[in-house]
């Protein structure tokens, strides 16, 4: 798990979202902090939950019955903010 800072507070994360197939180097860089933080990754065809950071991409169908502040996001134009 790793801990981030998200909207003024700390938040858990539990799973990377990501649309894989960018730069090589982006999903090397996805694959590496999974590993060091043990976070499992997910395609962005999954359901959001708690705990995800959703990477360069965002849940197209919708947050089904998730909080949405208990979710992370970044877009791919901030991807170096986030420390991508």
């Amino acid at each position: 798990m790793l801990n981030i800072q998200w909207q003024e507070q700390e938040l858990p994360i539990r799973r990377l979202i990501v649309r894989l197939g960018h730069e090589r180097s982006f999903d090397n860089f996805v694959e590496q902090l999974a590993v060091r933080h043990h976070l499992a990754v997910a395609e962005e065809t999954v359901v959001p939950q708690s705990g995800d950071f959703w990477l360069g991409t965002h849940p197209r169908t919708g947050w089904a019955d998730s909080d949405p502040n208990s979710i992370a996001w970044s877009s791919i134009v901030e991807l170096p903010l986030a420390g991508c």
